[in-house]
């Protein structure tokens, strides 16, 4: 998000600011077994980088119990959307 705001937003255009929009940054985790059908798309970036490392305290995301959770979060419609490089 920082980087939408600062060095990359000439390409973003704003479009974070467009009303439609709502940013959370807090722990996606808590967010997502806190609501029920209130969220039209969750974006996950899963932490991994030349090595692989995924952090031992994100695993309850990506499991069976995580995607459940959040998909039931999600709104009728709604879209989780997982990036994993390579």
């Amino acid at each position: 998000v920082s980087w939408a705001r600062g060095p990359m937003s000439t390409i973003f255009g704003g479009c974070l600011d467009d009303p439609r929009v709502t940013i959370r940054e807090a722990d996606v985790g808590q967010l997502i077994r806190a609501q029920k059908a209130a969220w039209d798309a969750i974006l996950l970036d899963v932490d991994n980088g030349p090595e692989g490392i995924v952090y031992k305290g994100n695993d309850s995301l990506y499991d069976a119990a995580g995607l459940a959770a959040a998909r039931a979060a999600l709104k009728p419609g709604g879209v989780l959307a997982v990036w994993s490089q390579g």
